[in-house]
């Protein structure tokens, strides 16, 4: 399980815009793998609070199941309702005790990032911030069926 947040490099200014959707238009989702079974879940999320995240994780998986992450603050009480799994990627990349690794997920979000041309990472916002059109749900869905029926196609 991993959050991934998409940026949009603004040429015309020269810089990167910080891709939180905070009236920006900016986008950013969360993603859900199941491993054993190749099903993939992807939302468009507004933050990264813990309630936000975990009202998410709530919704789409069973409690009892195993949840590996990375160390981010949002995820310290997943304990409470799933086997929870972290991996410091401060220093390493699998967890040496309990192999806890999260990787699947993290080549999902950069496959993903690459599907999604940076001019489509971005939704429409009217003057006051409100988001009028959002473009990534659709790239959200072809990818999630793509990935479904990867062997049918």
């Amino acid at each position: 399980m991993d959050d991934e947040w998409f940026h949009y490099n603004d040429t015309d200014v020269g810089y990167e815009i910080n891709t939180k959707i905070n009236g920006s238009g900016h986008n950013s989702h969360f993603s859900i793998n199941d491993q054993s079974e190749r099903k993939l879940f992807l939302v468009e999320v507004p933050d990264r609070t813990a309630n936000t995240l975990l009202s998410i994780i709530s919704t789409h998986v069973l409690p009892g199941s195993t949840i590996i992450t990375d160390c981010f603050r949002s995820y310290h009480n997943l304990g409470h309702l799933y086997n929870h799994l972290t991996v410091n990627h401060s220093e390493t990349f699998r967890d040496p005790i309990t192999g806890a690794c999260t990787n699947t997920v993290e080549g999902t979000c950069h496959a993903l990032k690459l599907k999604i041309a940076p001019r489509n990472r971005k939704n429409s916002v009217d003057e006051e911030g409100n988001i009028i059109e959002s473009t990534i749900d659709d790239f959200l869905a072809e990818f999630q069926w793509r990935r479904r029926h990867q062997d049918d196609l």
